[in-house]
């Protein structure tokens, strides 16, 4: 899992880290989701979006998150959540799938702070 910072008296916000800003962080909110449907982004490797169905991931953002910081909110649709990539490679790891982690990592450029999007009709909170 991808180290935050816990903001106190916050309500569950952290200061997180982004891909290619180093030293910066972001205000985020851990949420966990369900991926509850294969996203049909086809830019994603297909073991990757079919592995993680069932699956619960840790997120990070949301579209107005990314939009108050000025970074990818134009990329990332109103309900989406973003994870980060190693976070995304963990819960595949750990239900067994080290093929499609594998995957997520090759995919990101085996940068553990790329950003994986989570559409809203894909997972629900949990």
């Amino acid at each position: 899992m991808v180290p935050t910072i816990v903001v106190h008296g916050s309500g569950g916000k952290v200061l997180a880290p982004m891909a290619g800003q180093p030293g910066d962080f972001y205000e985020g909110r851990p949420v966990m989701v369900r991926i509850t449907s294969v996203a049909k982004d086809v830019t994603d490797p297909v073991e990757v979006r079919e592995g993680l169905v069932g699956l619960t991931v840790r997120t990070i953002f949301d579209h107005d998150q990314l939009c108050s910081i000025g970074k990818f909110g134009e990329v990332v649709p109103e309900g989406a959540r973003t994870a980060y990539a190693e976070d995304v490679a963990e819960a595949l790891r750990n239900a067994g799938k080290s093929d499609a982690a594998e995957k997520m990592m090759e995919a990101a450029g085996k940068d553990p702070l790329a950003l994986y999007v989570i559409l809203a009709e894909d997972h629900v909170a949990i």
